[in-house]
């Protein structure tokens, strides 16, 4: 499976996840611009149609419940105003 635009990959070529910037078809393979997550380093890789099948690419999973979403926003908002203000009850 090819990589596309804005995804996460991973795999033994890359020392920290990859956000793909650019994919570039070349003749036996493709070469994939990124920017690595952690150091911010923008990097080029040229890969394999067997370099591809040994990468692994990371999916969004937007499944859960939105009252789970609801409560971690109120968690948050909450630890901001005890930040502000420690006597806020």
């Amino acid at each position: 499976m090819e990589p596309k635009e804005k995804s996460i990959i991973k795999g033994d070529f890359f020392p920290e996840p990859v956000e793909v910037i650019k994919v570039d078809k070349r003749n036996g393979g493709v070469i994939i611009y990124g920017r690595l997550i952690h150091n911010g380093d923008i990097r080029n890789w040229f890969l394999t149609e067997e370099d591809l099948r040994e990468i692994t690419i990371q999916g969004t999973d937007f499944s859960a419940k939105g009252s789970e979403a609801f409560l971690a926003t109120e968690a948050l908002r909450l630890r901001y105003a005890y930040l502000f203000d420690p006597y806020w009850q």
